[in-house]
């Protein structure tokens, strides 16, 4: 007869496998940072953001939006400014209504409006925003 035992050790490694397999992706870079697109995911190719250059700010942006099936969407987004004169810091693209948080070792500011949720960081002086409806996804993309 199997164990009780048995059967809830197997059942936690079936749980496992499935998660696993529920977040396998493939990876993405942006302006020389690294991001995780979960299986499913495809990219909305006319709504990127290839480096443009706003001439009145002189960010250069690249944007990409992901849609997963007719419901979950992600969008990534990388600006930072053209020349050295200036460096972002979190302080400079956070506000009161962000809540200071911590993803996959990645300090940045978090806030939900709309349905979305929104998390914004700082890399090597790039502005990293990454949008979901789906909130456990953002955990996903950020390498």
């Amino acid at each position: 007869m199997i164990s009780k035992k048995f059967i809830f050790s197997l059942g936690c490694v079936i749980f496992l496998l499935l998660t696993i397999g529920a977040v396998s992706a493939s990876t993405v870079d942006m302006a020389g940072v690294k991001f995780n697109i979960p299986e499913g995911y495809d990219e909305f190719e006319d709504a990127s953001i290839n480096g443009a250059v706003d001439e009145e700010t002189q960010f250069i942006t690249y944007c990409k939006f992901y849609t997963g099936g007719l419901e979950d969407m992600i969008i990534i987004a990388v600006a930072y400014p053209r020349g050295d004169d200036f460096k972002f810091t979190l302080n400079d693209v956070l506000n009161e209504s962000y809540t200071r948080k911590t993803i996959n070792g990645h300090e940045g500011g978090f806030i939900q409006q709309e349905g979305n949720s929104t998390f914004t960081y700082v890399e090597e002086s790039k502005m990293i925003i990454i949008m979901s409806n789906n909130e456990s996804l953002i955990s996903h993309v950020i390498v």
